[in-house]
């Protein structure tokens, strides 16, 4: 599946306007945990807010690892030696990229509360809460996004950059402003040339590493049902089944 699942850190909201707070939360994540146990062997850990297989994506890229000690020390740095307290929203309802969205809330909750930061979940209907977080009421958030077009541009523009970040309708759900963000993902939709735009990629995902705006988690398999005697069915990465060759039997 051409998708990715991501936790969002609101940088318009105190203390989470710190890049050195929002490193520190994203140290204390058991990323690898949470995605060899509540995917249902159906992911791969995301490094990137730009997925496998896609122009731009670099295999050798990696967000740091689980760190308590280093996340701890970020908080001190930056005068929340004790931690504090925070709200996590998600949604109520299995998403293609987020099969177990109440439990995978449940152990991003236990892993902060080991660094001293507490959050409270927080959750709503589907549409309530996609104008919640699109409006930036939260604090943490989990989304997702599945590709429109194959285009890294589809991923990395649409989540990071400060054009979609206006308070209502936010695809940009993190409010990250970036001015050289913005400026290299502009150059990269002007530019022709694949190792340029890859080039241009690489400095973003450099960049949102340093800044953590938001973490990715998970890549997930496209899935689909069939019954006995259906020939043809194909599942399209972006998720839209193609039925045009389908045949019963």
């Amino acid at each position: 599946g051409a998708n990715l699942a991501y936790l969002a850190f609101n940088t318009t909201r105190k203390p989470l306007d710190d890049p050195r707070v929002r490193r520190a939360l994203a140290l204390a994540l058991d990323r690898q945990g949470m995605v060899a146990h509540l995917f249902a062997g159906r992911a791969r850990l995301a490094e990137s807010v730009i997925p496998e297989g896609f122009l731009g994506h670099d295999p050798a890229f990696r967000f740091p690892a689980r760190d308590v000690a280093g996340d701890k020390a970020l908080l001190k740095e930056a005068g929340l030696p004790d931690g504090f307290e925070t709200t996590l929203w998600v949604m109520p309802n299995p998403r293609p990229y987020l099969p177990e969205p109440k439990r995978i809330a449940q152990a991003v909750q236990a892993n902060l509360a080991e660094i001293g930061v507490k959050a409270r979940i927080l959750s709503q209907d589907w549409g309530a809460y996609l104008d919640a977080v699109q409006s930036g009421k939260h604090d943490l958030c989990f989304m997702g996004w599945t590709t429109d077009n194959g285009d890294p541009d589809n991923f990395a523009y649409v989540l990071l950059d400060r054009d979609n970040a206006t308070k209502g309708a936010a695809s940009n759900v993190s409010f990250y402003a970036d001015e050289a963000v913005h400026g290299w993902l502009l150059e990269a939709q002007a530019t022709p040339d694949e190792a340029k735009r890859a080039a241009l990629y690489a400095k973003v995902m450099e960049k949102v590493r340093e800044d953590c705006p938001i973490l990715p988690l998970a890549s997930t398999d496209g899935l689909a049902a069939t019954r006995a005697g259906v020939e043809g069915f194909k599942l399209h990465p972006v998720g839209i089944p193609i039925l045009s060759r389908v045949k019963l039997r």
